[in-house]
């Protein structure tokens, strides 16, 4: 009996679960900007070339080629209008979006399936447990102090704020250190000890 990641793992995370979470994501930090009565210049659900967009109320909604991301975009100058605690809340709408996903959806099938947070294995379930997990792992991946996510974000911030300006040298040492971290979070994603849940069994 081994452990192996299954054949399409990485499509189906890519092009079906990611834009099911990305989307309440980013629509929450579009609600947290219009909730300090700043309009988002563009919502993005993805990256790359545009395959549709459309203007509302201010904002261009997009749908774009390269499904596994998003954005909300605002002018610089009104993103001044935020204070240090307002811009964090701001940013900690994303990752909460997905939390606020998965503790019922966890609660149901809890109640349903009796399940175990240990014994799961997250491909031998249906599509609603996968994603109920997944939204789980974005949520905290998303906070971790990696640049261009809200973490790393949220980082800067509070430095800017409590320390002071961050240099040139200071800047680069944190975008190296993210990549660095990220590239090795993401190698450890393939290690079924620590991941067992991103695996399943397969008899050999």
């Amino acid at each position: 009996m081994r452990l192996v990641q299954p054949k399409h793992f990485y499509k189906t995370l890519f092009f079906i679960y990611a834009p099911l979470i990305i989307i309440p994501h980013e629509f929450s930090h579009f609600v947290a900007f219009k909730h300090y009565n700043i309009t988002p210049t563009q919502f993005s659900v993805g990256f790359g070339p545009t395959l549709y967009q459309k203007k509302v109320q201010g904002t261009n909604f997009k749908l774009s080629l390269l499904p596994f991301g998003g954005y909300v975009k605002v002018d610089d100058k009104d993103l001044t209008k935020l204070n240090w605690k307002q811009h964090i809340i701001v940013l900690l709408a994303g990752p909460t979006s997905s939390f606020l996903i998965f503790l019922p959806l966890l609660l149901f099938f809890k109640l349903k399936h009796n399940w175990s947070w240990n014994e799961i294995n997250l491909w031998n379930t249906g599509f609603w447990e996968r994603f109920t997990y997944l939204c789980f792992f974005f949520g905290i991946f998303n906070l971790l102090p990696i640049v261009y996510f809200d973490g790393g974000q949220i980082f800067i911030t509070l430095w800017v704020t409590f320390i002071g300006p961050i240099n040139n040298v200071g800047i680069y040492t944190f975008y190296v250190l993210s990549f660095l971290l990220f590239f090795k979070l993401f190698n450890l994603s393939n290690h079924p000890d620590l991941f067992p849940f991103l695996f399943k069994e397969k008899r050999s």
